[in-house]
């Protein structure tokens, strides 16, 4: 067995990967309205589904 194979991931990668998620939420959020707006659909709904990605990303 090759001796890197058992080095755990480094911290930044961790950081790095957690930023990543934050950021996919990050571009949803400012156009909440417009995509409400573009599927004719209560802006309640659409922040639901927001909410349920997240919660979806979080169990993964």
């Amino acid at each position: 067995m090759p001796q890197n194979a058992a080095i755990a991931p480094r911290f930044i990668t961790l950081i790095v990967l957690s930023g990543l998620f934050v950021l996919s939420l990050n571009m949803f959020l400012p156009s909440l309205s417009n995509i409400a707006t573009d599927f004719e659909a209560p802006y309640a709904l659409v922040n639901l589904a927001i909410a349920g990605y997240a919660g979806a990303t979080a169990i993964l």
